[in-house]
């Protein structure tokens, strides 16, 4: 077996695993629903609603369960008292229920729904603004891509060279654009050789069927 084959079947056995029954056959495990049908259910049942320790905290971590609406109650009162973006200090205080990231996730599920931002008011000056956005066009514009730090100086002077590189990256990646003009003449060539690979085959296949 060639070592492209053998990545075939891992990456096989993988999509296996992640639909669940088939992978959890052949790894001689039965399926979820039928081990909580089962008789050892009741068992496990208890065992997932115990949940299992997480790393550094001093709470259980409830396997994926929908919301309560008590605890969501509890998170609503957290936001009103403490803010957006208190999401350790809500999870520590009123949703004891819950882990810091499973606070976290519900406050962005929660304000998504209601066309706002999950961030907290220290993180709401790091994005950028609309003027920002515009300076980083012009100056990509008339610089070019991969002039990131000659943009944040001369044109987004509110940005480091850093962040104007992850927000060019986040822009043409959503774009599905080239990063960089470097990135894209490599790309271009790619195409070429492509296109001469295969021209070059017909060339071959021709004079092929002419030696016949």
């Amino acid at each position: 077996l060639t070592e492209r084959s053998l990545q075939r079947g891992h990456r096989g056995r993988a999509r296996a695993l992640k639909r669940g029954s088939v992978g959890e056959r052949e790894m001689g495990r039965k399926p979820l629903a039928e081990r909580l049908a089962g008789p050892e259910g009741d068992e496990l049942k208890k065992s997932r609603e115990r949940g299992v320790q997480v790393k550094n905290r001093d709470k259980p971590r409830k396997f994926p369960e929908r919301w309560s609406a008590e605890e969501h109650e509890q998170f609503v009162e957290g936001v009103r008292q403490l803010g957006k973006g208190e999401y350790r200090q809500i999870a520590a205080q009123f949703v004891k229920t819950r882990t810091y990231q499973q606070v976290r996730d519900h406050a962005k599920h929660h304000f998504k729904t209601k066309g706002q931002s999950a961030s907290g008011p220290k993180y709401e000056k790091f994005k950028w603004k609309p003027e920002e956005h515009k300076m980083f066009l012009e100056g990509v514009q008339e610089l070019g891509k991969g002039k990131w730090t000659q943009i944040s100086t001369d044109y987004v002077k509110t940005k480091t060279p850093q962040q104007v590189t992850s927000h060019a990256v986040k822009y043409y990646k959503k774009r599905k654009e080239p990063f960089s003009d470097r990135e894209a003449r490599k790309k271009e060539l790619e195409a070429r050789k492509r296109e001469l690979d295969i021209k070059n085959a017909r060339d071959v296949a021709e004079s092929l069927v002419s030696m016949r």
